[in-house]
């Protein structure tokens, strides 16, 4: 429970690379490619977070000060083996395993309650540890039928993910009302509805398996000169297990009655000690733990994704490029859990979705392009969305539980492009979209609920938008005597104005009808990239200077 002071290191990165080909007949025969690296980056935040209270005029109720650290920590090896079994046919087996942490320590103080009891000051402490396993093993052939000109590539692949908090510990403590003595809130009744509690453990693992196949089928097609085609076919398969087990503990007084209240003032390192656990002596009592696990905690889960497609990219002359086809997916999702012994959730859904997609390229001339797209989307509920766990996040200093009425959102995109490519890989392109969500889901307030998140469909939302984009050498820019020097110099940016809209249903009496409503939750009017590279090929020296900015958007 003791928070360690302590100096930030540099952040530091490591990797040992290496790479071996090797020949037989003088040809190409095996190859490989074996990757160690190691990465650890500390990072430090500071900032206020205030809440308002709508029954008091939106006034500003709680006020925080907030102190983040966190230590990012990798580890990673990849081992990848290619075989060129001869000139129609390789095959390849990558792997990759990598361990990631992160360490954060948060802590925050401040006044509960500014507008009835500001003479009350609050702190608390959140140490909270997450790690991620992850391997990954792919096998992949190519392979090229020189009789029927045929082209196979397939991929196998399985992944195995385990995620765990092994210790999120938190304390809470405030202030008499004019008095310096902090005392630590130990649990009472309801750790979500009671945000002053202190002594909480949270272990959780999360077990993932994932299956994929997927293959492809192409062959090149000619029917006149000036038409060349070339036609796709291809299946795909995943299969996605998971195991969710999570557990909270808390610490509660073992005898209200006998209770030693002298420990409360106590540090966190010294509070919750052996020696202050059950029976202490003088006919006192010390603290108790209570297992507050709730069964709705736990779920299983799977997915089982089908999908098949075909698609033509015909090329008509030297102006015109059509890619077309169609995916159909099938969809099968299960999850279950349960809100307590006498009310199991069981979700058994399955959608089937046509996915078209359209792209049409004009070129007007070998460095100018004008591409018009149309597609077809879908986004579904993950299983963190639709399970009815309810995860107390004590970073923003919500409660997040998932809705299991979530149904996946489709979306139709529209884009206009015009591209030009003045050479030396340089680019510049404008673009408009429009982009139409059936049932978008969105991160909500839950209404009758105190600081608790949620996930919902809204019925329907656009987007339209405008994008720049560039990249240019300086050079190009300013033509002077030393161009050698200014084209080591590479600018180049992104820049993108979005609005986004969303239709809200109200209820209107027995009555319901669609509201233009706000902008869509989690979407920035604006996003801007832009930055500057330097690169000289004789000494192998780079470097880049880069800026990232977007606006401000709801965050639920």
């Amino acid at each position: 429970w003791a928070i360690l002071h302590k100096n930030a290191a540099p952040n530091t990165t490591f990797q040992y690379i290496l790479g071996r080909n090797y020949q037989r007949k003088q040809k190409d025969f095996l190859g490989m490619v074996l990757s160690l690296t190691y990465n650890k980056n500390m990072t430090r935040n500071e900032g206020t977070r205030t809440f308002f209270a709508p029954e008091y005029d939106n006034a500003a109720q709680r006020v925080y000060t907030e102190d983040n650290h966190n230590t990012q920590t990798l580890l990673g090896a990849i081992a990848n083996f290619s075989c060129k079994i001869n000139n129609n046919h390789t095959v390849s087996f990558k792997n990759i395993y990598s361990i990631n942490s992160d360490d954060r320590v948060l802590t925050r103080d401040g006044i509960n309650d500014v507008i009835n009891d500001p003479s009350i000051y609050f702190k608390s402490y959140a140490l909270w540890f997450t790690s991620n396993r992850i391997y990954s093993t792919q096998l992949i052939g190519e392979h090229y039928l020189p009789d029927s000109k045929i082209k196979i590539n397939w991929v196998g692949s399985y992944s195995n993910i385990i995620r765990e908090i092994p210790a999120l510990r938190r304390m809470a403590f405030d202030s008499a009302s004019g008095s310096d003595a902090y005392n630590a809130k130990l649990y009472d009744t309801n750790p979500v509805d009671n945000d002053n509690t202190a002594g909480l453990s949270f272990y959780s693992t999360n077990k993932e398996k994932v299956n994929n196949f997927k293959f492809d089928l192409s062959r090149n097609f000619n029917f006149t000169s000036k038409i060349q085609s070339l036609f796709k076919v291809g299946g795909y398969y995943q299969k996605r297990d998971r195991e969710f087990n999570p557990r909270l503990l808390a610490f509660c007084n073992y005898n209200s009655l006998k209770f030693d209240n002298t420990l409360l003032t106590l540090a966190p390192d010294r509070l919750f000690i052996k020696n202050n656990m059950g029976y202490i002596g003088n006919g006192k009592t010390g603290f108790n733990i209570k297992d507050i696990t709730e069964i709705r905690d736990l779920y299983t889960a799977r997915t089982e994704l089908y999908s098949f497609y075909g698609m033509a990219d015909q090329r008509f002359g030297k102006k015109i490029r059509l890619i077309y086809g169609a995916r159909v997916e099938d969809f099968h999702q299960i999850l279950n859990a349960e809100y307590n012994q006498f009310t199991p959730v069981r979700i058994n859904t399955r959608k089937t979705d046509v996915l078209p997609s359209v792209n049409v390229v004009f070129s007007l001339s070998n460095k100018q392009n004008i591409r018009l797209c149309y597609s077809k989307t879908v986004n579904r509920p993950e299983f963190r969305e639709l399970a009815p766990f309810l995860f107390r996040d004590y970073t923003i200093k919500y409660s997040v539980f998932g809705d299991t009425s979530l149904r996946r959102a489709s979306i139709e995109n529209f884009d206009f492009r015009y591209e030009f490519f003045p050479g030396k890989a340089q680019l510049l392109s404008a673009s408009l979209f429009y982009k139409k969500f059936t049932d978008p889901i969105e991160l909500i307030s839950v209404s009758n609920q105190d600081k608790t998140l949620s996930y919902r469909n809204t019925p329907s939302a656009q987007i339209t938008g405008a994008e720049l984009e560039f990249r240019t050498m300086l050079g190009t820019l300013l033509p002077s005597s030393n161009t050698a020097l200014l084209n080591r110099f590479t600018l180049f940016g992104n820049l993108t104005y979005i609005k986004s809209k969303v239709d809200l249903k109200v209820s209107d009496t027995s009555n319901f009808y669609y509201k233009q409503g706000r902008v869509m939750q989690g979407q920035s009017p604006y996003v801007v990239n832009a930055g500057i590279t330097y690169q000289d090929e004789k000494s192998n020296i780079s470097s880049t200077i880069s800026l990232n900015r977007y606006g401000q958007r709801i965050f639920l």
